[in-house]
């Protein structure tokens, strides 16, 4: 996202059965573990703007509690724990497509971060095209001309030869495993944004996300 002058969610797609977009890891004294939301199986196959929250509101008081065992004693968590107490007591959102927004869309701010934010469901799209094609309409239709995604999966499903065709760049965003100062000891790579937060403060953590990342033109 900080590598991007439009970042445009894809709030449109079905959820998957496996996925990151209700979860996330942050670091323990064990090691790591998941944050998770847990989404009711009947939401699958949805899109994704459509999934609403548990009913059952224990989860936010777990995850909070979580967060709090976890992190209170890092060095900035004191700084910035204020947002995140908030969002987790007052249960606002009532769609897993708004909580992360919210979350997403904070910590942005926090690292200065300022691509200009859309969601897919409000452009005009064709959402019968799948994959390749429905990443380049999203680009023809808000005019881009490069598309960065990380590497892994969408090295698999992407046809670049098709972006190429269409005068398209596509880069493909490699993360360094650089170390910071984590809470416990040893150092677990590819934590949550909030793990750079607590832990080395936004500033640094700014810096930190622009050292580690890498544009590698396909």
């Amino acid at each position: 996202m900080s590598r991007c002058d439009l970042f445009v969610s894809l709030d449109s797609v079905e959820f998957p059965n496996r996925g990151i977009n209700h979860r996330n890891k942050i670091r323990t004294k064990e090691g790591w573990d998941w944050l998770t939301i847990p989404i009711e199986k009947k939401c699958i196959g949805n899109q994704i703007r459509e999934v609403k929250l548990p009913q059952d509101t224990g989860w936010w008081k777990k995850h909070w509690n979580t967060i709090i065992a976890n992190y209170s004693k890092s060095a900035f968590f004191s700084e910035y724990k204020g947002f995140f107490e908030d969002l987790y007591r007052e249960k606002r959102q009532e769609k897993l497509q708004d909580l992360n927004e919210a979350i997403i869309l904070h910590m942005a701010e926090i690292f200065l971060i300022k691509p200009k934010f859309l969601r897919a469901s409000e452009l005009d799209l064709d959402f019968s095209l799948h994959k390749t094609d429905f990443i380049l309409d999203i680009l023809h239709t808000v005019g881009c001309t490069t598309y960065i995604t990380g590497t892994g999966g969408s090295q698999t499903f992407l046809d670049v030869e098709e972006f190429k065709k269409t005068g398209i760049e596509v880069n493909y965003l490699k993360v360094d495993t650089r170390e910071y100062r984590q809470r416990f000891s040893g150092f677990e790579p590819y934590m949550s944004a909030i793990d750079v937060l607590f832990n080395i403060n936004a500033e640094k953590g700014r810096e930190y996300i622009d050292t580690v990342l890498t544009e590698i033109p396909s």
